[in-house]
């Protein structure tokens, strides 16, 4: 886990559920799982929390610096995750020596170390990223359609199956963990070519997005 920047984004705005990143889950506020998790392994000058809440900041004061505030450019709904991070990487380049970015949503709130420990050894500098995944229910090869035109639907594939067993195996990011190979002056991860995965249990990959997510990741914490 040596030479790691991590980052864990938490902008103010929040669509699905209102000020997501603080309000409490358990008793704790969302982001704090994410930061909690991160100071198990990492130390506080390889944490960087990047968001535009001063809300967030001085929530999270007293556990790290956040030595900035991030800009608005960079919060709206239409900024991207690559510039998000580029914008960490370029303010702590100079600062802290690191070769690997590992992004934390706070989204996720329900994390172990056995995972986390599967992503480092999954990694090696020949990819560019490694992320944690579950494996779908749904299969483009079986159970996936689409529009075609305003009434009716066709299914994705062309191929004949009659049960979710005989398709591939398809997985999806949960938004867990990423990590990230530093090798270029700037991370564009809709580029990413060489991926590799880590497969996390799906009682580990809520991804919080709306008020079903959260009620979802409450009994699960309540029950760990």
């Amino acid at each position: 886990m040596k030479n790691t920047l991590v980052i864990i984004p938490a902008r103010a705005g929040s669509k699905g559920i209102k000020n997501k990143n603080l309000k409490l889950l358990n008793g704790i506020p969302l982001i704090e799982y994410s930061l909690n998790f991160a100071l198990k392994f990492f130390s506080k000058s390889r944490i960087c929390v990047s968001t535009d809440s001063q809300n967030i900041i001085d929530l999270l004061s007293k556990k790290i610096d956040i030595p900035f505030l991030r800009p608005d450019h960079l919060s709206n709904d239409y900024a991207s995750m690559s510039a998000v991070i580029n914008h960490a990487v370029f303010f702590y380049r100079d600062k802290i020596k690191f070769d690997k970015v590992l992004l934390l949503q706070p989204t996720s709130p329900i994390r172990d170390e056995n995972d986390l420990v599967k992503i480092y050894n999954c990694y090696d500098k020949r990819v560019d990223m490694v992320i944690s995944v579950s494996e779908s229910k749904i299969s483009p090869e079986f159970n996936l359609y689409k529009d075609i035109g305003s009434e009716f639907i066709q299914k994705l594939s062309t191929k004949t199956i009659t049960r979710r067993q005989d398709s591939r195996k398809y997985y999806y990011a949960n938004g867990s963990m990423y990590l990230i190979n530093v090798k270029n002056n700037k991370i564009d991860l809709s580029k990413f070519k060489k991926i590799k995965k880590i497969v996390m249990d799906s009682s580990k990959s809520i991804d919080i997005d709306d008020d079903f997510d959260w009620k979802i990741a409450k009994m699960i914490i309540k029950n760990e």
